[in-house]
C-alpha cells in the first residue's frame, strides 16, 4: 500500500476501513468522511484534526488502514468507535509519521511484555461471552486447517513467551483433523474461562486414532484483543 503523507480529505469524501474485527481478517467496510476536526484521546496521546468516519468498525480493526477510496492511498488508522450512531475515528497519516521518524531514530531493542489488562468491569459481560466463545471456536478452526501461524496469534503474550512458535506448531502436527463437540463459556470472578469438548482424529505411527479431550481456556484481553491466555486439559 501507498501511505499518502499530505492528503487532507474533506466531508463526503468515499473512503475504505481495514481490519480484522473479532479475528474476521481481510475484512473491509465501506463509508465517508463524515467530519473533520476532530479531537480524539487513546491512551495517553491527544490526537487533533482526527477524520471522522461512517463506515462500520468493530474491535480487531484498531490500526488497521483508511483508504482514500479515489486514490487507494492509505490516509489514516483507524483508532476507535462510539457505539451510538455506528461512528468511527481515524488518525491522518501525516499525524503519525513523526512517531513513526522517532521509533527508527531510537528503536527498542527487545519488545515489551504485556499482560492481561482490561478490567471486566468496563466490558460488557454479554459481549465478552460471545467474543470468547467465538475466539475459541477461530482458535481450534485454525489448527484444523492447519493454520497454526493464526492460532499462535491468538495466543497471550506470557503463553508466547514461554512456548515459541515452532514447539506450539509441532503439538498439533499429528492431528489429521480436529472438531468442537460442545463449548461452554461463563464468568467465575470477573474471569471468562470456555470449556470445550474436542474430537480429535489423529495420526498414531501407520494407525489413526480418534481421540477426546475436555478442555479449559482462560479468556482475557490484552492491548484491547481477547487473547486465549491459558489451556488447560481437564482429561
Amino acid at each position: 500500500m501507498v501511505l499518502s503523507s499530505n492528503s487532507k480529505l474533506e466531508i463526503g469524501d468515499e473512503i475504505l476501513a481495514l481490519g480484522s474485527p473479532l479475528g474476521y481478517q481481510n475484512t473491509v467496510t465501506t463509508g465517508i468522511i463524515s467530519g473533520t476536526d476532530r479531537e480524539l484521546e487513546v491512551d495517553s496521546y491527544t490526537y487533533e484534526n482526527v477524520y471522522q468516519i461512517s463506515a462500520p468498525i468493530a474491535p480487531g480493526n484498531s490500526g488497521g488502514p483508511l483508504i482514500d477510496r479515489k486514490t487507494g492511498k492509505v490516509v489514516g488508522i483507524n483508532s476507535a468507535r462510539i457505539e451510538q450512531g455506528n461512528i468511527g475515528f481515524s488518525i491522518p497519516i501525516n499525524s503519525v509519521f513523526p512517531l513513526v521518524n522517532s521509533w527508527s531514530e531510537t528503536p527498542m531493542k527487545n519488545l515489551p511484555v504485556t499482560s492481561a489488562i482490561d478490567d471486566f468491569a468496563e466490558i460488557d459481560e454479554n459481549k465478552m461471552l460471545e467474543t470468547s466463545d467465538y475466539l475459541v471456536s477461530y482458535f481450534i478452526e485454525s489448527i484444523n486447517f492447519r493454520d497454526f501461524v493464526t492460532a499462535y496469534s491468538l495466543l497471550g503474550s506470557q503463553w508466547q513467551s514461554n512456548m515459541d512458535y515452532d514447539t506450539f506448531r509441532n503439538q498439533y502436527l499429528n492431528i489429521i483433523s480436529i472438531s468442537i463437540e460442545e463449548l461452554k463459556t461463563e464468568n467465575k470472578e470477573n474471569k471468562v474461562f470456555v470449556e470445550a469438548v474436542l474430537t480429535s482424529l489423529e495420526r498414531n505411527g501407520e494407525e489413526q486414532v480418534s481421540k477426546t479431550y475436555k478442555i479449559n481456556y482462560e479468556i482475557a484481553y490484552e492491548n484491547d484483543q481477547a487473547k486465549i491466555i491459558i489451556e488447560k486439559k481437564l482429561h
